[in-house]
C-alpha cells in the first residue's frame, strides 16, 4: 500500500521527524510512505485559524492522490486542519487526521490524557475529541512547556518525559502526544514513563491501512 504522509505546516526540521517516523513505520509494516510538507503554510499550525489558513491547501493536494499513485493519506498535525471529522474518503481513498486516530485509539482504554503543543489551545483540544465523541475517558489536557521537541534534545527530552509523567500521575492510563514535533522522542519517552504512550503519526498510518482495506 502506497500512503502520502502531508506535514500542513513549511516547517523543514518537523517534515524531517515525520520522515523518520513514518520511514520506521513503513520499514516494520512493509508499506510505502511518501511524507510531503506545505512550503507556503506557517511554520506551525497552532491555533484553529491556522488550520484554517491551510484548508484549502490540503484538499489540493488530496484532490491529487489518485493521480499520483497513493492508496490513503495522513494529514500529520493534531488538529486535523481541513478534517472536521477526523477523517474522510476522496476517491475511496481514505485521508486520515493523526489527532483523530491518536485520541481514538487512547479513548479506547480506560482513562487518557493528551499533551498539546500550548496551553493556548488546551480548550481547542478538548473541544475537538467532544467533536469526535471522545472525551468521556479523557482525564486530562494540559500545554507543553517547550516548541523544540523535533530538535530530539536532552532538554527537551527531559522535559517531555517530565510532562507525560505529570499527566500520568493524574490518572492517565495511556497519553497522547499531541504535536508531530514529539514524534521523534516518543520511543524514548515510552522507556522513561508509567503510562502508556501513542504516538500520533504511527497511530494514523495504521488507521490509514485499517479504512483503505475497508473502503478500497
Amino acid at each position: 500500500m502506497r500512503i502520502l504522509v502531508l506535514n500542513p505546516n513549511s516547517s523543514q526540521a518537523i517534515t524531517r521527524v515525520l520522515s523518520r517516523v513514518a520511514d520506521d513505520w513503513a520499514a516494520a509494516s512493509g508499506n510505502d510512505v511518501v511524507t510531503e510538507y506545505l512550503p507556503d503554510a506557517p511554520e506551525l499550525l497552532v491555533t484553529q485559524a491556522d488550520n484554517e489558513l491551510v484548508a484549502g491547501q490540503i484538499w489540493q493536494r488530496i484532490a491529487r492522490l489518485a493521480d499520483d499513485g497513493f492508496d490513503a493519506m495522513v494529514i500529520a498535525c493534531h488538529g486535523d486542519p481541513g478534517l472536521p471529522d477526523g477523517w474522510a474518503v476522496q476517491d475511496r481513498r481514505p485521508v486520515v487526521g493523526m489527532g483523530w486516530a491518536s485520541m481514538q485509539l487512547a479513548a479506547a482504554g480506560e482513562g487518557w490524557g493528551v499533551l498539546c503543543v500550548t496551553e493556548e489551545i488546551v480548550a481547542d483540544k478538548v473541544e475537538q475529541a467532544a467533536g469526535y465523541g471522545l472525551t468521556g475517558d479523557l482525564i486530562v489536557a494540559r500545554g507543553a512547556l517547550r516548541r523544540d521537541y523535533e530538535t530530539g534534545s536532552n532538554a527537551a527530552l527531559g522535559c517531555l518525559v517530565a510532562e507525560v509523567t505529570e499527566i500520568a500521575a493524574a490518572g492517565a492510563a495511556s497519553v497522547v502526544l499531541g504535536c508531530g514535533a514529539m514524534s521523534g522522542l516518543a520511543g524514548a519517552v515510552r522507556e522513561r514513563v508509567p503510562a502508556a504512550v501513542i504516538e500520533p503519526l504511527a497511530a494514523a498510518l495504521d488507521q490509514s491501512v485499517l479504512l483503505a482495506c475497508a473502503t478500497g
